[in-house]
């Protein structure tokens, strides 16, 4: 909010800190730090007198004069909070009391409408700091512009992918929402993926990949394809294509992945999730083995796609992942685990694994170093609690590509 008042906007500060905008909220409050208002070389000063001078006769303020109408004393002004509907009337803002109430309305409204969990999440926090009396610069100024335009890009954004159900090209999306194919990458990406991991969805962390998080989101930015390496049968338009007649891997491209039909009978008795590319392309092609690349976190169409393969497969298929040994790779593993395949084992993820490429260890390029290894702790669990225990032991992760590396 912009006041141009200088008086009033520090009233106005005072009055919407803590819990001083509440209605049974009655005492006196002050201001002292005069040369505040006044500004560098005093160049509001008079302005600021006269403006004291009027509402001490008006006895809206009541001022420790110095000299009266030219000098303020070092107690500054008192106001009463009895008053702070008068000042937000001559603000011209809606009191915080009333602007909490109306928010919590839409943002229960929204809540109701949600569909996915991330964005569930969002309006979730949302609504435990409006309790708190915080209110959001973005939930603030998008909302207002609802009411004054008709047009709050934000949360339109937002309810669009509420309901975004496929696999969308990036700028399909943006060209859908906002008539401008651009404005989503160049706006509202990084404002919507740099706030992910507060949302609260499964694969949503502090340190997902931004193209991650986009394909989590059903958005696609024009490189999602499954690579496959095995003897996998799919059906498409009554036509079948045996993956295992590539005998070093294959791309499967979104549009092949929306309208393949997964076949009965597979001759699959492994499956392996690999994390990264350079170990995909080096496995070998194995009899009766299907190796997928995964790229990190696997977009919700990929997900669909191999549940449904898990599905023809035999119960008596093992599944294995092989990743990075850090906390990427660790929340990888999970979100397979409890994603796709429940009965999903580590390959390469173990201690052993760890001491014979220690060699090749490095510390994790993070902001914050405490913070990561805390992260790392709350994942101690089976299947992991040894590999665990020597990454807080030796404070070094191990990248999957060390593996490759001959002596």
């Amino acid at each position: 909010m912009v006041i141009e008042n200088p008086v009033l906007n520090e009233i106005i500060q005072i009055i919407e800190k803590g819990s001083n905008w509440r209605t049974e909220k009655t005492g006196n409050k002050s201001f002292t730090n005069i040369q505040k208002i006044y500004k560098e070389n005093n160049s509001q000063k008079a302005i600021c007198n006269s403006i004291l001078t009027e509402w001490g006769e008006k006895k809206y303020v009541k001022v420790d004069w110095h000299t009266y109408g030219k000098e303020v004393g070092d107690k500054g002004f008192v106001f009463s909070l009895k008053n702070k509907n008068l000042f937000y009337e001559m603000a011209g803002i809606k009191p915080k009391e009333q602007r909490i109430t109306e928010y919590s309305q839409w943002a229960n409204q929204k809540l109701l409408e949600a569909r996915k969990g991330w964005i569930q999440s969002y309006y979730v926090r949302m609504l435990q700091d409006l309790e708190k009396g915080i209110i959001r610069k973005d939930l603030e100024k998008e909302y207002e512009s609802i009411y004054q335009t008709g047009n709050a890009e934000l949360f339109q954004c937002l309810d669009e992918l509420n309901l975004l159900d496929e696999l969308t090209y990036v700028r399909v999306f943006s060209k859908k929402v906002f008539n401008n194919s651009k404005k989503f990458e160049k706006i509202y990406k990084k404002k919507i993926t740099s706030r992910m991991n507060e949302w609260g969805e499964e694969g949503f962390y502090k340190e997902t990949p931004e193209k991650d998080i986009l394909r989590l989101m059903n958005l696609d930015d024009y490189s999602t394809t499954l690579s496959v390496k095995g003897a996998l049968r799919v059906k498409l338009r009554d036509e079948e294509i045996d993956y295992g007649k590539f005998l070093y891997g294959c791309d499967i491209t979104t549009k092949m992945l929306e309208e393949m039909e997964i076949l009965e009978g597979q001759e699959i008795k492994k499956v392996v999730t690999v994390e990264n590319k350079a170990n995909f392309v080096s496995m070998p092609m194995e009899k009766e083995t299907l190796i997928i690349f995964t790229h990190g976190f696997l977009a919700p169409l990929e997900c669909k796609v191999l549940k449904e393969l898990e599905s023809v497969l035999p119960e008596e298929t093992s599944y294995y992942h092989t990743g990075d040994l850090d906390l990427g790779g660790i929340r990888i593993f999970n979100f397979i685990k409890n994603k796709i395949f429940p009965g999903l084992k580590p390959m390469n993820m173990d201690g052993a694994t760890y001491v014979k490429y220690l060699t090749y260890g490095e510390i994790p390029e993070v902001k914050d170093i405490d913070d990561y290894w805390k992260k790392i702790e709350k994942e101690k669990r089976e299947p992991f609690d040894e590999l665990i225990d020597m990454l807080l032991e030796k404070k070094l992760i191990i990248e999957q590509e060390a593996f490759l590396i001959k002596n």
